[in-house]
């Protein structure tokens, strides 16, 4: 962005002092108006002239554009009429001077966007990317939020139409459109709820169709009738409607950008209807991408692949979350790289370190997850499989009994207490110490106490939230602690020769360990290791000789600890009595 108009969009939150959403769309508004004034297509009734007024810019709106009025409130109040015509001025100066065009314009909305706290842009790469995995396609359906930031990246020989609820997207769709000198079609309508893209008494056909609609939303509105027949699944989140909506107005491709979540989720609609994808042989791929693409979340996005004339049978799953896909621009924040290389491992009829192309069957013994990650070795998954080959690896629910722990509520009239503990209660070498939260359980519930009470030497495992991190439980234990809903109990089986648990928790805290419960994870806003996968993850099962190696290295630990406590204590006496020496 030149610097001249860098600054021009830092005085405009002066100029403009209104909620950040409202100066965004007014200042996206006077560039329209500045490039129209320039080439003299402002619309009947409109004069470019001194002063410019808010009337002036919704006129132009509603004749040129049918939008409606600027969200503004503070229309026709003489000083910000002022910054208007001040704001107008400079942008025409830059413009007649060539310093900047209508191009620069469009890129300045986008950018705004992505530095906003309220809205974001679809990255350049990412739209990159989705576009060139349509193919050449005459005709591209772009429903949904931003659905307009892949409509105006299209070839200009392909027909375009936009299909969005949302004012402010219709709003961005047809300013960015003129600024693009773009040909997309706005329509202002609800896709899932209230579609009126119909030809012929059916919904409008497109060869494709490419979106990226909003990340774990339920519906807003539950569908009982759909007169398009666009839904045989009930689903309790809003991908699967997504979807089938884009399918239902497709011919050929989909290309869906979705959440981790999504891939992972196997509940009943969700479940439904991957199953019917792979009957249908219209799951075509799932690319993994990295985190933090985009600006409102630092969630990692994947593009999933529908294609109803696919010929083979196989998926491509394609993991680019490597470094080899990904540019940092800060601790949170990436841009992806070497796209072209991701349609290569793409369309590529042979596996690679980032591709495979698994069958049907393999995806329904995974129960239908669709994640990459769980079919694409990375390094560290190859590094995980050197290391378990060296030992007689045993699924994890062979070697111990699992205890999931459930909520226990207060209960002031009860006589019946229960010493709960939970991360709080996590110490350094990650040993259960410190005060437990006292709850005092109902006789309803104290059966379910009982169960998930923690026993010396058991090993917690967290499974919401801080996925990975885990849990020792010390010869002293109360004899009424249970473990809070955070925790799965980890209890070695009696008589269990391959297993302590000592070496469990040991193995739990190696880099292998970490690595496998970490990867195992699930979730966007709050990650969760559900009871199968952990119960079914594949551990080494030791020699005599190595749980002996791993019980008399954590006992060396927990000594040393022991000291390094009784050291701190020493230290911080000393610093409260120091100057009780030189004045007693």
């Amino acid at each position: 962005m030149h610097s001249s108009l860098k600054q021009l969009i830092s005085e405009s939150k002066t100029l403009f002092p209104f909620d950040e959403p409202e100066r965004v769309e007014l200042v996206s508004t006077c560039f329209v108006y500045a490039v129209m004034a320039m080439n003299n297509d402002l619309p009947d009734g409109v004069e470019h002239r001194q002063p410019v007024t808010f009337q002036a810019l919704n006129v132009m709106l509603n004749k040129t554009f049918k939008l409606s009025s600027l969200r503004v409130s503070h229309q026709n109040i003489p000083e910000y009429e002022g910054s208007l015509t001040q704001f107008i001025n400079q942008l025409l100066q830059l413009l007649e001077q060539n310093i900047i065009s209508a191009h620069t314009l469009t890129e300045t909305v986008y950018y705004m966007h992505n530095t906003s706290k309220f809205s974001y842009a679809i990255p350049p790469e990412v739209c990159e990317l989705g576009i060139a995995l349509l193919g050449d396609q005459c005709s591209v359906y772009c429903p949904f939020e931003k659905g307009y930031n892949f409509a105006l990246r299209l070839p200009v020989h392909t027909e375009a139409i936009c299909e969005t609820g949302s004012r402010e997207d219709a709003h961005y769709a047809k300013l960015l459109n003129y600024l693009h000198n773009g040909s997309i079609t706005v329509k202002d309508s609800d896709p899932i709820l209230n579609p009126r893209l119909v030809d012929n008494d059916k919904l409008k056909q497109f060869e494709a169709s490419i979106a990226m609609p909003p990340f774990g939303q339920r519906l807003k509105e539950k569908i009982t009738i759909d007169i398009w027949e666009r839904f045989p699944e009930e689903s309790l989140m809003g991908e699967v409607y997504y979807l089938r909506h884009m399918l239902a107005h497709s011919t050929k491709r989909v290309v869906c950008f979705v959440s981790d979540a999504f891939l992972f989720r196997t509940a009943a609609g969700e479940k439904l209807f991957k199953e019917n994808m792979i009957e249908e042989n219209w799951l075509e791929g799932v690319i993994a991408l990295p985190s933090g693409l985009l600006s409102h979340t630092s969630a990692p996005i994947n593009a999933v692949i529908l294609n109803k004339e696919k010929s083979g049978s196989h998926v491509k799953f394609l993991n680019a979350r490597s470094f080899k896909f990904t540019e940092p621009l800060s601790k949170t924040k990436n841009r992806l790289r070497n796209v072209q290389q991701i349609i290569r491992e793409f369309n590529s009829v042979s596996s690679s370190d980032y591709s495979i192309d698994i069958k049907p069957s393999r995806i329904e013994e995974n129960d239908y997850n669709l994640s990459p990650a769980r079919y694409v070795l990375t390094d560290d998954d190859r590094k995980l499989s050197n290391f378990l080959s060296q030992f007689r690896e045993a699924p994890l629910k062979e070697l111990v009994e699992f205890i999931r722990p459930q909520a226990l509520s207060h209960d002031d009239s009860s006589d019946v207490t229960f010493s709960e503990y939970g991360l709080n209660n996590v110490n350094d070498i990650n040993h259960l110490e410190g005060k437990p939260r006292l709850v005092k359980v109902s006789k309803r519930l104290k059966k379910r106490a009982e169960k998930q009470r923690i026993q010396a030497n058991d090993v917690l495992v967290v499974c919401r939230g801080a996925v990975g991190k885990v849990a020792f439980v010390p010869e002293r234990i109360e004899e009424n602690a249970v473990a809070n809903q955070a925790f799965t109990i980890l209890r070695v089986k009696s008589g269990c020769r391959r297993m302590t648990p000592k070496a469990l928790f040991q193995y739990f805290l190696s880099e292998f360990g970490k690595y496998q419960l970490t990867s195992l994870a699930t979730g966007t806003t709050s990650l969760m290791l559900s009871s199968n996968d952990i119960q079914s993850m594949k551990v080494p099962g030791f020699e005599t000789s190595q749980l002996e190696v791993l019980g008399v290295a954590h006992d060396q630990i927990t000594e040393k600890f022991v000291q390094i406590e009784a050291l701190r204590t020493e230290i911080e006496n000393a610093n409260k009595t120091t100057f009780e020496a030189i004045t007693s």
